[in-house]
């Protein structure tokens, strides 16, 4: 995050302002400005925005010196992260084969990423290197539809994302209890999940490249068994296994849909990492093409061998069911591995999206709409009160069921995925200067027609969910709604400490509304201090430093 609105102007003095014209503008967040700053721009203002003399506010971005510039995450951690926050591999896809069949399952992974998964990586993409900070989707929705909608995107969606990594200890355990039974008992289950909550909540305080590290590590232990099974399996396969439909002991499409659905979505959760990434703008798309590629082909590759190479009955196909493929193909060692590898894959998930959820909460706590404290950063960088915030709520979601948990987090994300795309197009029209580093390749229409098939998706699960998600997710939505109010109230009438709100771009100047270049024109920057006789620096978006420059600015309107 940045500390401050930069502005350039030319002209000014005797000219008037309706002859001013900016040369270059970002705006950036400024909750950790200086008070030294704040204190100058207070006089500026007071001042009816006249300066005579060139007054100069320098800052630098908060949790950075002038010699770290940029993010620590490389691309491939982020590749990783990604992968993590949406797939994690194939553990948790076996009760689509059991509930919609072998063809079903085939064709989901075909056609899911390209009506679902790569609009949405898409709409990530170039919206998160335009707005590279830990808020990600909720300055989106944000800028584009006001601090309400801003906060209930933040909300659902941290919700969702905490709901969802309620998931893996779950899963976990039940990966465990096939090798082990005696291990499915209450009083083991609920100590063994704070333990491992515990352990992982301190691999988030040590950092984002701490994780980022850990993830790659628990990547390849975890997946690499899945390239035995298509050693061992290829030479056994029998095709016409794949076109099997739904068995009858177990067909369920409404589930096969919310399963297929929960393990392609998240997209958008790398979002929260972007002001973590060193150079976004490149970074970040190829760092989602890549994960793309990965998803699906840990998805396609396993499930095929897993149908075509063994004789299972598919009403068989539940949670776990890998392990007994893995033991069926190359022994009770590999289906021991894929076992572990379950388990271990449930790690890096929890991981991938405990940072995502924390960098969140940190990005909204920034933007002023959650208490200061949760934007408080450990010596390593991280969130830590974000953590511990995100931490709480998954504790509390661990006791629900597995199914129930899949169709309400469903519900949830499909609110905030909505918010999502009416801010992306909101933001094409109302911001086509927005500087973005990555663009869809569309025009406005373009991207209205990619959303319609992804938009009519999230219809059709909203339409498929129970009488009793929508009951829960109801309650949710007016409890954010509630909590909004409630929070705007702490912040006006007690000493509870928040962040300044974020400044929009301004888009009235003076007299006439002038377009906002992001052009910066050297010339026209002093190299020198007219006081002080000190060479000042240009400003630089990637450093974080920010220069208010003006020869008498004035009427400056705020969107």
């Amino acid at each position: 995050s940045y500390s401050f609105c930069t502005l350039l102007w030319e002209g000014g003095g005797a000219q008037g302002p309706h002859k001013r014209n900016p040369l270059w503008s970002y705006t950036p967040c400024p909750s950790l400005m200086s008070d030294d700053s704040l204190k100058m721009w207070r006089e500026v203002l007071r001042e009816g925005g006249k300066v005579d003399e060139t007054v100069m506010i320098e800052v630098t971005s908060a949790g950075e010196s002038e010699e770290e510039e940029g993010g620590k995450l490389e691309i491939l951690p982020l590749v990783v992260l990604v992968f993590y926050g949406v797939s994690g591999g194939p553990f948790g896809i076996e009760a689509a084969v059991g509930a919609g069949g072998s063809f079903n399952a085939m064709l989901g992974f075909i056609f899911l990423p390209i009506i679902w998964a790569i609009p949405e990586a898409l709409v990530t993409a170039e919206l998160s290197t335009a707005f590279p900070e830990p808020a990600g989707f909720v300055a989106w929705v944000e800028t584009a539809f006001g601090p309400f909608w801003g906060f209930m995107e933040g909300y659902l969606s941290w919700m969702s994302g905490v709901t969802d990594n309620s998931l893996y200890p779950l899963l976990l355990f039940e990966y465990v209890t096939v090798a082990y039974p005696e291990l499915d008992d209450p009083t083991v289950k609920i100590p063994a999940v704070f333990t491992m909550v515990l352990c992982l909540v301190y691999l988030n305080y040590r950092g984002l490249e701490v994780v980022g590290r850990t993830a790659i590590v628990l990547c390849l232990f975890s997946m690499s068994p899945f390239l035995i099974m298509a050693v061992l399996g290829l030479p056994k396969l029998d095709l016409s296994r794949l076109m099997e439909g739904p068995p009858a002991k177990t067909a369920d499409m409404g589930l096969f849909i919310n399963i297929v659905f929960w393990n392609f979505n998240y997209w958008d959760s790398a979002a929260a990492f972007a002001g973590e990434v060193k150079d976004p703008g490149r970074a970040f798309p190829k760092a989602l093409f890549y994960a793309v590629v990965f998803v699906v082909l840990a998805y396609s590759i396993p499930t095929m061998i897993g149908i075509a190479a063994t004789r299972d009955d598919l009403s068989e196909w539940g949670d776990g069911h890998f392990s007994a493929v893995g033991e069926y193909l190359g022994g009770r060692w590999l289906g021991t591995w894929v076992l572990m590898g379950a388990a271990v894959s449930n790690i890096g998930m929890f991981l991938a999206e405990l940072s995502s959820d924390s960098y969140q909460v940190l990005g909204m706590s920034e933007r002023g709409m959650l208490p200061k404290c949760f934007s408080k950063r450990s010596k390593h960088g991280s969130p830590v009160n974000a953590i511990m915030l995100s931490c709480i709520g998954i504790v509390l979601l661990t006791t629900f069921d597995f199914h129930s948990i899949i169709e309400m987090l469903n519900l949830l994300y499909c609110f905030a995925e909505l918010l999502e795309f009416a801010a992306f197009l909101q933001l094409r029209h109302t911001h086509p200067d927005l500087p973005r580093p990555f663009r869809v390749p569309l025009s406005t229409t373009g991207c209205c027609i990619m959303l319609c098939v992804p938009t009519l998706f999230i219809c059709l699960l909203m339409a498929l969910a129970s009488p009793s998600a929508w009951y829960i997710c109801t309650i949710m939505t007016f409890v954010g709604i509630a909590l909004y109010h409630v929070l705007h109230f702490i912040k006006t009438h007690t000493r509870v400490a928040f962040h300044r709100p974020h400044p929009l771009t301004p888009v009235s100047l003076a007299t006439e509304k002038t377009p906002l270049l992001t052009t910066y024109h050297p010339a026209t920057y002093p190299e020198h201090d007219a006081v002080t006789g000190k060479r000042l620096r240009s400003p630089d978006l990637r450093s974080g430093n920010a220069v208010f420059l003006s020869r008498g600015v004035s009427d400056i309107t705020w969107a």
